[in-house]
């Protein structure tokens, strides 16, 4: 084995310790779109509704705006859940879920907001 190879390896194996020393676990190969921080009102304040992105229409673009609106999440985390339907907002009230379906349905969308009995 050249040293080059076994420098590489080792500098490979010490990186993966020390994140494992942090808690820093591995991401899922396939993660599902997180657009919760934002959208919840005060701190703590958790519903028992969703907002569920049945299709994104025709101006995907004006709905993604509106998701990063809302959310203040990233250009990447608002496609993402925008290119899934059948993505939804988990845990969000009822009047901040109506406010989310009332603007994704402004910029085109079909969203609906399901309660705790759907």
């Amino acid at each position: 084995m050249p040293v080059t190879t076994l420098l590489i390896a080792i500098v490979l194996a010490v990186v993966a310790l020390m994140l494992l020393r942090r808690g820093v676990a591995a991401p899922p190969i396939a993660p599902a779109p997180r657009l919760l921080d934002g959208l919840h009102g005060s701190p703590g304040t958790l519903g028992d509704y969703s907002v569920v992105l049945v299709a994104v229409g025709p101006y995907k673009i004006r709905v993604i705006k509106a998701l990063r609106e809302l959310s203040g999440a990233g250009l990447t985390e608002a496609k993402s859940f925008a290119d899934r339907p059948g993505s939804a907002i988990a845990r969000v009230t009822h009047d901040v879920g109506e406010r989310i379906v009332a603007a994704l349905q402004n910029a085109g969308a079909t969203a609906q907001l399901r309660g705790p009995d759907a």
